[in-house]
């Protein structure tokens, strides 16, 4: 190749970077909307997923409440769940969801949650602050665990009277923790 062929060759790639440059980083772009659009669905279908739990519990309907459970923990947390309407009807509520992480098979998202009594035996009303775990099974988001980070138990005489309309449900809801009664968790 000559000196002149050289210089063209290298004038037209340095020109062409500088043209489709800024088409390769729309690319980048585009991409990163792209993740933003999913990690944004995923979140939606993850709080909808905890509405209707919450919901389910609210009317103490034991198949909607572990419809979205893992599988391998639906008996385990079915004989909890059946306990717990026995003793008590719940008020629950969701204060703040965000999605902290998420790949193929695991999301775990960071929720705020009030239980409030509405019947029962002596209940201590509380906010939990937890880390929600979701695992991809066969393809389907499922409820898998959940850590209390932090509980505050609430003053009866400082809190709004709870209400049981589904209407007025939250945006999302989380499982009881199995191994403790109503109220008595860490």
């Amino acid at each position: 190749m000559n000196r002149s062929a050289a210089f063209l060759a290298l004038a037209l790639f340095l020109g062409g970077a500088v043209i489709f440059g800024p088409i390769f980083a729309d690319d980048a772009s585009q991409a990163a909307l792209g993740k933003q659009q999913g990690e944004a669905e995923l979140a939606k279908q993850l709080r909808a997923m905890l509405v209707a739990q919450a919901k389910a519990k609210q009317e103490e309907d034991l198949a909607g409440t572990i419809e979205n459970l893992d599988p391998r923990l639906a008996t385990k947390y079915a004989i909890q769940f059946q306990k717990i309407f026995r003793t008590y009807k719940l008020e629950y509520s969701i204060d703040d969801f965000k999605l902290l992480y998420h790949d193929d098979e695991v999301a775990v998202t960071r929720v705020k949650q009030t239980l409030k009594k509405v019947e029962g035996p002596e209940f201590k009303d509380n906010q939990r602050d937890a880390l929600q775990i979701f695992r991809n099974s066969d393809g389907k988001w499922k409820i898998f665990e959940q850590v209390i980070l932090d509980r505050t138990f609430l003053d009866a005489a400082t809190m709004p009277a709870p209400t049981t309309k589904p209407t007025q449900l939250p945006s999302t809801q989380l499982k009881e923790k199995p191994e403790t009664k109503p109220g008595e968790e860490d």
